[in-house]
């Protein structure tokens, strides 16, 4: 399957876009530099995933990402930020990004991680209480909980 991704991406850092990158490794890709665009593109629901490339300092990015989280709020998002300061960190954080780099980044771990994306989510396994048990109190949980 290929994936159909949206790549968002304001401005040339020089050297190869993120779309360039996702095309070479198999991607359909649908190619934004405006909020507009944007949100033409994701109107159309023929991506499976969103690529963000992220400058911080430049507000009509900032106004891009949350006009994205506002019309597809479970769309799975990617997002490459020109750095990897606290403040970027920060505000990635919110958005909920599966995926998260800094430029520069690597074009074949930037593909697995669109495909990845593109996996329908793993079930996980039902617990059920054991013969005996009260329903409402199964018992010791492993692991973390959901957060």
């Amino acid at each position: 399957m290929v994936p159909c991704v949206i790549v968002f991406e304001a401005a040339a850092n020089g050297g190869p876009s993120l779309a360039q990158m996702l095309a070479a490794g198999g991607c359909e890709v649908c190619s934004t530099a405006t909020t507009e665009a944007l949100a033409d593109a994701l109107a159309s629901r023929r991506h499976q995933v969103v690529l963000f490339a992220l400058c911080p300092g430049r507000s009509d990015d900032l106004v891009a990402l949350r006009l994205l989280r506002h019309l597809a709020p479970d769309c799975p998002l990617i997002i490459v930020a020109a750095d990897a300061s606290l403040e970027a960190r920060r505000l990635i954080q919110t958005m909920r990004p599966i995926y998260f780099a800094a430029r520069p980044v690597d074009a074949e771990e930037l593909c697995e991680a669109v495909h990845a994306a593109c996996e329908p989510p793993r079930r996980e396994t039902s617990t059920r209480a054991k013969p005996g048990r009260d329903a409402h109190h199964p018992g010791h949980h492993h692991g973390r909980q959901p957060v």
